[in-house]
């Protein structure tokens, strides 16, 4: 990672207020994602900025070196830049974003992302059943980003416009009920599920259950497909014991319910960030992604056995 002046600000923020809670709310942050930045920070500098006491955050001898070289930084790109009475775009109005997702895990990572490269603006998401839908949505400017997931060898094609930027591929895994049998299995090989009944999503446009059966018939069987479900009532079905389903490795794991991987992984999701080519938002997609890859490793041991 390199250093910006967004992250300089965060450290003079951090040490002026005393605190990580306020000085997240000075810079509107979740404290969060404030947490996970200076983490990032400490980490390409090479030792802690601050130490914790009763009395709350303090630099260290590291961070007082490098406090004092970033109030310098930033003293001096405030006397580089002109007075106006409105200084930027952000000001001057407040932008309106809308972001598209099929994730609610990927969605909290670009919800922090957001919070602290375009604080000022007013964040609103949406749910996409495809990525082809979402994908057209931006393309239509009626979003200006998405939360994109493709499935192994099954790649979608976007309109020319458009610009997908790789986020992470994780492996699928399988839903079980707790009792389940294979529940104390390190890993399930597909076949050994040939004859539950299994969950799916309803049916979209991007292949997800030909995905699915494809698999299952390389596994040498054919699925039966009892329930058509979103995610939440998929979920309950799982947990009554009457049926399995695909998650990604980061399903959350709620009581009733485990997780577990498919033996040789075969079968992948990948997540993209899409934005309009010309669109203002394009320069903060990398920004983005690493934000949202934060989030996901955050989450993921909260959600693997």
């Amino acid at each position: 990672m390199e250093l910006e002046l967004r992250h300089l600000r965060i450290l003079c923020a951090v040490a002026d207020t005393g605190s990580a809670t306020r000085a997240a709310a000075t810079l509107g942050m979740t404290q969060p994602a404030l947490t996970r930045q200076v983490q990032r920070i400490e980490r390409t500098l090479g030792g802690p900025m601050f130490v914790r006491d009763r009395s709350g955050m303090h630099p260290t001898n590291l961070g007082e070196y490098v406090l004092a070289r970033a109030r310098a930084a930033l003293s001096t790109v405030r006397d580089l830049q002109p007075t106006r009475s409105v200084t930027t775009r952000d000001q001057a109005t407040t932008p309106r974003i809308r972001v598209g997702s099929k994730s609610g895990l990927m969605l909290a990572g670009i919800l922090d992302g957001l919070a602290e490269l375009v604080p000022h603006a007013e964040v609103t998401s949406e749910y996409g059943a495809s990525a082809r839908r979402l994908a057209d949505l931006v393309v239509a400017d009626r979003l200006d980003l998405a939360l994109l997931t493709e499935f192994s060898g099954r790649p979608v094609r976007y309109e020319a416009g458009l610009v997908c930027h790789p986020i992470l591929s994780e492996p699928v895994y399988v839903l079980l009920p707790a009792l389940h049998r294979a529940a104390s299995y390190a890993e399930v090989p597909l076949s050994e599920l040939a004859k539950e009944d299994w969950v799916v999503s309803p049916p979209a446009d991007d292949g997800e259950l030909e995905w699915f059966v494809g698999a299952c018939l390389t596994a040498g069987f054919s699925p039966r497909v009892a329930h058509r479900l979103d995610p939440l009532s998929g979920l309950d079905v799982v947990r009554s014991g009457r049926a399995v389903r695909l998650c990604a490795r980061s399903q959350p794991v709620p009581p009733g319910v485990v997780t577990r991987p498919l033996l040789g992984t075969p079968l992948r999701l990948h997540r993209l960030l899409a934005v309009d080519r010309q669109g203002w938002l394009a320069p903060y997609a990398l920004p983005l992604v690493e934000y949202i890859r934060a989030a996901y490793d955050e989450a993921l041991p909260k959600s693997t056995p």
